[in-house]
């Protein structure tokens, strides 16, 4: 073999071995990972979000939920305290190396529902004014225990029967629904009281007993005063006179509302 075969020979033997060394540079390359995710909203009156965990040629996961926490599992759930938007990032490492990817999360504010009222524990007719307080929401449902609704933000209502109703708000916002019922007391009519009494032995002698007997309607206390500076709060006194002389008796009567009505009657004592 001369030295220009030689030469060709070794050429071969060199380019033989640099496809055999490609061809086993092929045969032990690892894929590369490439890192992804999906989410969801698991409940919507939670602020859970589940994870799916859709990398490829990867086994090995970090997730960042930008809110300070993290997991190293493969399909997580992680729950934010509260709303706002947060970038969440998953690094996927396998033995092709290492990949990441960042996908933004918003988490809707959870409604609360809340209401006060002012008209309550009068009498039908009864007016009944709504405040609604309700914090991130956007539409709202009444329901006023009798048979009446509303969608109106803040509504005023009459009752027209007596009883005792279960007012219900379910206030509904991105995040969700949230409910609440408070207790309506409604009056049928204003009992008034009405003051009436009779006494027994006037004119009389000093010293005089008096007995007065007392007739009146709708009343919860009852206050007498005799006149001569004692007073009673009997429901039917008897009071002895010492002296002679006109005395003024008076009846005070008061109802479980507070209205009083009074009636006077004059004692003669000789």
């Amino acid at each position: 073999m001369n030295r220009k075969t030689s030469y060709k020979a070794y050429i071969a033997i060199l380019l033989g071995l640099g496809t055999f060394w490609a061809c086993q540079k092929e045969e032990t390359a690892k894929p590369a990972p490439l890192a992804n995710f999906t989410f969801s909203r698991a409940d919507s009156t939670t602020l859970q979000i589940s994870f799916k965990n859709t990398s490829q040629n990867s086994n090995l996961y970090l997730w960042d939920f930008g809110d300070g926490a993290a997991a190293s599992i493969e399909n997580p759930q992680h729950t934010y305290l509260e709303g706002g938007i947060y970038t969440v990032r998953l690094t996927a490492t396998g033995e092709g190396g290492r990949s990441n990817t960042a996908k933004t999360v918003e988490i809707p504010f959870l409604p609360k529902a809340d209401f006060v009222f002012e008209g309550g524990n009068c009498f039908v007719p009864c007016e009944v004014k709504f405040q609604n307080r309700s914090k991130n929401t956007k539409t709202y449902d009444w329901d006023f225990g009798d048979g009446g609704k509303s969608q109106i933000k803040e509504p005023k209502y009459i009752y027209k029967k007596g009883g005792t109703y279960t007012v219900r708000l379910s206030a509904t916002g991105n995040g969700g629904i949230d409910r609440i019922t408070k207790t309506i007391t409604v009056q049928d009519s204003l009992r008034l009281p009405v003051a009436v009494f009779e006494l027994q032995g006037s004119p009389c002698k000093a010293p005089c007993g008096i007995k007065f007997r007392n007739l009146s309607r709708n009343g919860e206390r009852y206050r007498w005063e005799f006149g001569d500076g004692n007073s009673s709060s009997v429901y039917d006194p008897e009071y002895l006179y010492q002296r002679a002389g006109l005395y003024t008796v008076r009846l005070s009567v008061t109802n479980a509302e507070g209205y009083v009505d009074t009636a006077e009657k004059t004692v003669r004592v000789e």
